[in-house]
């Protein structure tokens, strides 16, 4: 699981347990006006990256860097079903796909923060 939390004008991801050593990353801090959309999505963790670059992979779960679609992107994945998409543009990530306790909950908070300080 991931937590999202806010901090200025940065969206901030802090992977939990052992997915900060096994994804390379102890956080993602990423500049709201770097993303572009956020969606829950339940059926992207059953679908996965299509090839590691920096992580580990294991059935049905994915931690670090990889390709997807073509582009780099940030993955920690644990549940299939609980998950949100961040698009990105200008962080080095294409998106980022987390599993998250309440996607839909979460997908709203992040809006709403969004919105908030893209104006």
């Amino acid at each position: 699981m991931n937590r999202i939390l806010f901090d200025g004008d940065h969206v901030v991801v802090k992977p939990r347990g052992w997915a900060k050593i096994f994804g390379f990353r102890r956080e993602l801090r990423l500049q709201a006006s770097n993303v572009r959309h956020v969606a829950a999505d339940s059926g992207i963790g059953s679908r996965g990256p299509e090839s590691r670059l920096m992580g580990t992979s294991l059935p049905g779960r994915y931690m670090g860097t990889f390709l997807a679609e073509g582009r780099a992107s940030y993955w920690n994945v644990r549940d299939p079903r609980q998950n949100i998409v961040l698009e990105l543009v200008n962080e080095g990530f294409r998106k980022a796909v987390l599993t998250v306790e309440d996607p839909e909950g979460e997908e709203r908070r992040i809006r709403s923060f969004l919105a908030e300080h893209r104006q």
